[in-house]
């Protein structure tokens, strides 16, 4: 575990492990129709990014925060049940995703609340929440989003179900603050 105080400057985020099956049908087709394309494919460890906080004042205060919404959420199942892309605020970026259509009311009110009082305490949150998992990202100035959207056409997806049980507080590429499996 990692439990120090920061300067304003660290990135962290709240991540949710998203158990993905990297040898199923649709993902291998996934990754063979897109041969050639420059997609940069995640390597195996798959989530959805609750909060990315641009600057966070205090790991220990954020942790109790975080703590204190998740003890009385309990572990959630969802169906991901789309495969899509969308392109980065930035714009620079397609993002290859699964999302799902219907998110448990629970879930969302505990990302609602982690968010208010995460900002409350002083730490900079720029990004929206939009559930979604990563499976890839293409430079958008070499591929254009029919291609995307072409290549997803031709993969037969099916949905399946998840539970979101293991939620990792973590420094932006670095290691684990501290971690929660919820029952």
């Amino acid at each position: 575990m990692y439990n120090k105080q920061l300067n304003k400057q660290v990135k962290s985020y709240l991540e949710v492990e998203i158990p993905l099956d990297h040898e199923s049908e649709w993902y291998i087709d996934l990754k063979d129709f897109s041969r050639g394309m420059p997609i940069n494919w995640q390597k195996g460890y798959w989530h959805i990014t609750i909060v990315f906080i641009d600057a966070t004042p205090d790991t220990e205060a954020v942790s109790e925060i975080i703590g204190r919404h998740l003890s009385s959420l309990g572990k959630q199942m969802i169906i991901l049940d789309r495969l899509e892309a969308f392109t980065s605020t930035g714009g620079g970026t397609h993002i290859i995703h699964l999302s799902a259509s219907d998110i448990p009311e629970e879930f969302l009110r505990t990302v609602k609340g982690i968010r208010k009082d995460l900002a409350e305490c002083g730490c900079r949150i720029q990004s929206s929440f939009k559930l979604h998992v990563t499976l890839g990202r293409a430079d958008a100035s070499k591929v254009e989003p029919e291609e995307i959207k072409a290549l997803l056409d031709e993969v037969e997806y099916t949905p399946f179900r998840v539970t979101l049980r293991k939620y990792n507080y973590r420094i932006f590429r670095g290691p684990v603050i501290r971690e929660w499996e919820l029952e």
